[in-house]
């Protein structure tokens, strides 16, 4: 609601930004690491709230997140948001992995942040639980124990071996109806094989220890109202009136609801346009002083916490 909270952090080129509420309580990330934490309390649900200054600003990929139940639990131990392996080490009939009993459709995704990278586990889409083994998964990102990024399709790797690090948002989408593998918002391979609509979230977990962590479904496809100064998608929005807040800001207000262990999500590519996205229980205005909790892109690659 105007107020800047926390430190000033900065930001990147494909840095993906979250507000979340977590057990009623909202918190901040960039790329899976928690900024801030907010010490208001804040009244369910909230919708996406949003706020542009410069003429061509964007919000991108903006996704509304959840967290999960599972089914199938194998060796290991798991949470609405994470997955543990519990079990010995080892593949086969000591693999460890769980299945969703959420479903996964086009223009939806599952992502994980990368916590350890010395580990081997997978983590992807399938139609079906054939087991917890890795070579049963349909769509899978396999982040490694040497730091290496993998794309396997029921065993077969695809595509180039890429690198990864702590905090990495892993993300295995839906979009258009083609599968497609992303690092941080950037897609580094494109599946050539159909899916066939649903899928589940599917694991495969090889070391004791191996963890996969703040695993979610997320939801590209958002509706608008209240839409000022800007044209929008079902998952962007660039403002396209005059440079400015009050009177010029932009901005636009989900009809989607945010709920408890719920978030909204963006991707960042300009760095040099100031943006607010964030949660509001209601619409006021457009303007940025407005939003109930607001994680804030400015100019020159600095981020803000504003509520």
């Amino acid at each position: 609601s105007g107020t800047q909270k926390g430190s000033m952090f900065t930001y990147a080129h494909g840095d993906v930004l979250r507000v979340a509420v977590e057990n009623n309580v909202v918190k901040y990330y960039k790329n899976g690491t928690c900024l801030y934490t907010s010490t208001s309390a804040p009244s369910l649900p909230l919708h996406i709230d949003m706020a542009l200054y410069e003429t061509g600003a964007t919000l991108q990929n903006i996704s509304i997140g959840n967290a999960l139940t599972w089914t199938d639990i194998v060796n290991c131990s798991t949470t609405s948001t994470s997955v543990v392996k519990t079990g010995t080490t080892g593949w086969d009939s000591n693999s460890a992995g769980a299945f969703s009993t959420v479903s996964v459709g086009n223009n939806q995704y599952v992502e994980t942040t990368a916590d350890e990278t010395n580990t081997y586990r997978l983590l992807g889409l399938s139609s079906s639980n054939a087991d917890a083994n890795w070579n049963t998964i349909q769509y899978a990102i396999y982040p490694d124990g040497n730091g290496n990024l993998l794309f396997f399709e029921s065993g077969t790797q695809k595509g180039s071996m890429f690198t990864y690090a702590q905090g990495d948002v892993l993300r295995v989408a839906v979009v258009n109806n083609t599968v497609k593998y992303y690092k941080n918002g950037v897609c580094l391979y494109t599946s050539l094989i159909t899916p066939s609509l649903p899928l589940y979230v599917d694991m495969a977990l090889y070391d004791n220890g191996a963890t996969l962590k703040n695993i979610s479904i997320g939801n590209f496809d958002q509706t608008w109202t209240d839409i000022i100064y800007c044209s929008t998608t079902p998952s962007s929005v660039i403002k396209t009136g005059t440079t400015g807040w009050d009177a010029n800001s932009a901005g636009a207000f989900s009809t989607a609801t945010v709920g408890n262990n719920q978030y909204v999500a963006t991707t960042v590519d300009e760095t040099d346009t100031y943006r607010m996205i964030g949660l509001s229980t209601t619409n006021t205005n457009a303007n940025w002083n407005t939003i109930n909790y607001a994680i804030y892109p400015g100019d020159a690659n600095v981020l803000y916490i504003v509520e």
